[in-house]
């Protein structure tokens, strides 16, 4: 996953991000998942150097199985809180869990899309991520 942000004070950062798995489950066999998301970052405790922080974000998901030349593609909403401890002040050790869910809008097979609107193509999503977050221009 990478993120790209804003940070319109201590406290608000506006952010843009991709991310991106391979998936080999029993039932479902392989398929890739990837996502794009535009969010905001609220971040507590300013100035100390354990800073918690809670996320919201809008999330356009891709699910495909490259031997089917199959994708599912929807939109998801996703919440998170996690905590950032600051080794310096451009650089912090960050954890985050967030948790989603949407529903899948489109399916194509081959060539051939198709508009979906049915309940059960819901899913829901849990990230835990573990990374260094750099603030290279404070």
């Amino acid at each position: 996953a990478l993120r790209v942000g804003y940070g319109f004070s201590p406290l608000f950062t506006l952010y843009g991000g991709v991310s991106g798995a391979r998936v080999d489950g029993d039932r479902t066999g392989e398929y890739e998942w990837s996502a794009g998301e535009v969010g905001a970052r609220f971040s507590f405790n300013r100035g100390r150097a354990l800073r918690p922080y809670l996320d919201v974000a809008l999330r356009g998901v891709e699910a495909s199985a490259d031997d089917a030349d199959f994708k599912i593609r929807g939109g998801a909403l996703a919440v998170g809180g996690g905590v950032a401890y600051f080794l310096s002040p451009t650089v912090a050790l960050d954890a985050a869990l967030h948790l989603g869910g949407g529903r899948a809008d489109e399916v194509q097979l081959g060539r051939v899309s198709l508009d979906v609107s049915d309940d059960d193509l819901e899913f829901g999503e849990a990230r835990l991520s573990v990374g260094v977050t750099a603030y290279p221009f404070r």
